[in-house]
């Protein structure tokens, strides 16, 4: 729950008249009500003295952001210290009111913030769902920020099959996200792995039988698959990381086993793991499950006939895009996946269990985080998955092995075909394109919407 402060601003001379208590109290409420964690400032501020205090009492109360109420006319200086000085993504809002004046001290702050270039969110708009809503956008956006700043990603063996989009470069997410980026070797997590004991292994696997719908992979790769399950808790906890990306191929997937229901169990319990150790994916992810608090969907994009998106993942798919566990298939992973030997003519995977199913229906907003020359930006499109596809002359690969999302986007196809970065893309149920669009706002990335 995102938790902002708030603190009301009012001219020295126009406290007694100007300041009203109860107003203030239904503004409270009224964000409360709609998800919002309040923390007020009780002392109204006229000086700058007052506000720097202010700010200071309320970043001590760890808030993502502060809403500046303005009451009336205000010397804009006590807002830009404040502003200046709390390092945090601000709010300036007020009620448009006959008797209070509020814009008189409403344009001479917004315009004094502007002056300087503090970022803030400037909303004249009366208590009402609409600026509820803005006001929630914005206050989850600077959550999300905060979130990242600090946030520790650990990658997992190096880049995946050539894919120059799935890497970044760890000083830029220190320098623009606030993010710690560890590296470490898979054989680490192999030798991990073979530290679980017996009984944790034997638990995940029954465990597996009894909630899906059908387990067709062999004990050997369920076993391995329990034990890259226990192994990435354990490096998520020792390592104090907030998500990680692991390689897998073909280092893994040849030689031990691709772990990909690991991933896909790990993305439900919200440690946000993604596959081919793709950076940009991770973050995409990290952030969805910020701002939303569900898993994140990491898909290949597939193919597109008009507005019907096909995507589908190796097999790391969180399980909950299906409709319940009972409907999923666990499959064996596609042989395919591994590295071919052109002395035997022989693929050397060592199997994998991934899960099979087609996402529930429902809105999605779909996104990806891409550099273009270097500089950062994030393509935003609004959905509908569709559970039962049309015949897309697939045969049975279109359901029968694989996670899949039959995807309906909205807007404008080619723009959104022309803004593809990535052979991957995400999704996370729910419109969440107010909130993206506030987020890079705040993170100084470019957004790209196909809206």
């Amino acid at each position: 729950m995102p938790r902002v402060g708030l603190l009301v601003l009012c001219d020295h001379r126009h406290v007694n008249w100007a300041y009203k208590p109860q107003q203030i109290q239904e503004c409270i409420a009224a964000l409360q009500s709609a998800g919002l964690e309040v923390v007020y400032h009780p002392e109204v501020a006229s000086w700058e003295h007052q506000t720097v205090a202010g700010v200071r009492s309320l970043q001590a109360q760890d808030v993502d952001c502060i809403i500046y109420y303005v009451t009336c006319f205000i010397e804009a200086s006590t807002a830009v210290s404040a502003v200046q000085q709390s390092n945090l993504p601000a709010i300036v809002w007020s009620i448009p009111t006959v008797d209070q004046f509020t814009l008189i001290g409403m344009g001479v702050t917004h315009g004094s913030l502007d002056e300087v270039g503090l970022e803030h969110k400037f909303l004249y708009q009366p208590l009402n769902d609409a600026t509820l809503a803005q006001i929630k956008s914005y206050a989850s956006a600077a959550h999300a920020k905060r979130r990242l700043r600090g946030s520790r990603f650990c990658q997992i063996g190096g880049r995946c099959l050539g894919m120059y989009t799935g890497v970044a470069d760890p000083s830029q997410w220190r320098r623009q996200f606030g993010i710690e980026v560890e590296h470490m070797d898979q054989y680490q997590l192999v030798l991990e792995a073979e530290k679980v004991p017996k009984k944790n292994v034997s638990e995940f696997v029954a465990n597996l039988h009894q909630e899906f719908k059908e387990v067709e992979p062999q004990n050997v790769v369920l076993e391995r698959s329990a034990r890259m399950y226990h192994a990435l808790k354990r490096i998520f906890a020792q390592g104090h990381f907030d998500f990680v990306g692991i390689k897998c191929q073909f280092e893994l997937v040849d030689n031990y086993v691709a772990p990909c229901i690991a991933v896909s169990l790990l993305n439900d319990e919200g440690l946000v793991t993604a596959c081919e150790s793709d950076m940009n994916g991770a973050l995409t992810m990290f952030v969805f499950h910020t701002l939303s608090g569900q898993p994140a969907f990491f898909a290949d994009v597939a193919w597109m006939k008009d507005d019907l998106l096909v995507t589908f993942n190796c097999g790391t798919a969180a399980t909950s895009f299906a409709e319940s566990r009972k409907q999923i298939r666990l499959a064996n992973h596609l042989i395919q996946i591994g590295s071919f030997d052109e002395e035997t003519q022989q693929y050397r995977t060592k199997g994998g269990c991934c899960t099979n199913f087609v996402a529930r229906a429902g809105t999605v907003t779909v996104a990806r985080f891409a550099r273009i020359n270097g500089e950062y930006a994030l393509h935003i499109t609004l959905g509908e998955t569709i559970p039962e596809p049309p015949d897309l002359g697939m045969g049975e690969f279109g359901k029968a092995i694989l996670p899949w999302a039959y995807i309906k986007l909205k807007g404008n196809i080619d723009h959104f075909v022309q803004n593809l970065r990535s052979n991957h893309i995400h999704m996370v149920y729910g419109d969440l394109r107010s909130t993206l669009l506030d987020t890079c706002r705040l993170l100084g990335v470019r957004a790209i919407t196909s809206q």
